[in-house]
């Protein structure tokens, strides 16, 4: 009887040991995965992050060389000895024929505008006249839609100066989609979306075509965020503040029927309040980031 006992007593050990030994290997096994997915959505944060870096670098660059032949026009204005509104506007038309601008013009001092009629009338309803008159510096708009081109426009207002006096101020608007082309997404094989944010609007501008929208689409962040589940409830509010604080960049992970996703976003410098966001599928991140790369 007591050999009996003894291998009951074995076996109950031994139960043991085997159960405490599954605990450790599963609290092992659960870590680990913790541990793996904690560094996957650390590397396509910062994957994200790169993408839109760079892409909002060409943005940046394509833009100061619009806003430079705007100020560059403006300067030859101001050095020179015509002082006809009519006559600078000529001047500016045929710098329009040479260039990207869908049109330009001359505002006068007592707000007349030299220029197309769907121009004034663009600036009058949308506030941007006696803001460009009042303005001592350069200043580009948000994106609109032009009346005479009915493509989505920003205006670049270049003050001028002559002999240290007010003389008048010089627009020209300037096609979207130009600063869309700086933003390709080819390299990224079509497996990416990008939007222009207002970070106070919250308003949108699809600038490629995605499973949620083509480019040229206006659409709103807090309707896209109907369909984004995130870990936390506060996610997405945490990083939207941070772009209304003016912090520089920063990426957020969520899914949309059942896909994750990871998005990055960068400020537009010379567009006050504007970001631009890539938003990359998870599943498709690391082909597409490697296709980026070469």
């Amino acid at each position: 009887m007591a050999i009996l006992g003894r291998k009951k007593s074995s076996k109950r050990t031994y139960g043991i040991i085997l159960i405490f030994y599954l605990i450790v290997c599963v609290l092992i096994l659960t870590s680990g995965f913790i541990d793996a997915r904690s560094m996957v959505e650390a590397y396509n944060a910062s994957q994200a992050k790169l993408v839109s870096g760079l892409l909002v670098e060409n943005v940046n660059v394509a833009l100061d060389n619009a806003v430079a032949q705007v100020e560059e026009v403006s300067y030859a204005i101001a050095e020179g000895r015509e002082e006809d509104p009519e006559v600078v506007y000529e001047i500016l038309k045929t710098y329009a024929d040479r260039s990207d601008v869908h049109s330009t013009g001359f505002i006068a001092n007592d707000l007349n505008v030299y220029g197309q009629a769907g121009d004034q009338q663009d600036m009058v309803k949308l506030g941007y006249l006696k803001q460009a008159v009042a303005a001592q510096e350069t200043i580009v708009t948000d994106p609109f839609r032009s009346r005479i081109s009915a493509a989505i426009v920003i205006t670049i207002f270049v003050p001028v100066y002559k002999n240290g006096e007010r003389f008048g101020t010089v627009y020209a608007n300037f096609p979207l989609d130009k600063l869309q082309e700086y933003a390709n997404m080819s390299n990224l094989g079509g497996q990416a979306g990008i939007y222009l944010i207002n970070c106070n609007s919250l308003n949108c501008i699809a600038c490629s075509d995605s499973a949620y929208a083509v480019a040229g689409t206006w659409n709103n962040l807090a309707l896209r965020q109907s369909q984004m589940e995130f870990d936390s409830k506060n996610d997405y509010q945490f990083y939207i503040a941070k772009m209304q604080n003016g912090i520089k960049g920063d990426t957020i992970q969520y899914r949309i029927d059942g896909v994750d996703y990871t998005q990055g976003y960068e400020r537009i410098d010379k567009m006050k309040g504007w970001y631009l966001a890539v938003e990359l599928s998870d599943t498709a991140m690391s082909g597409s980031f490697n296709r980026f790369q070469d």
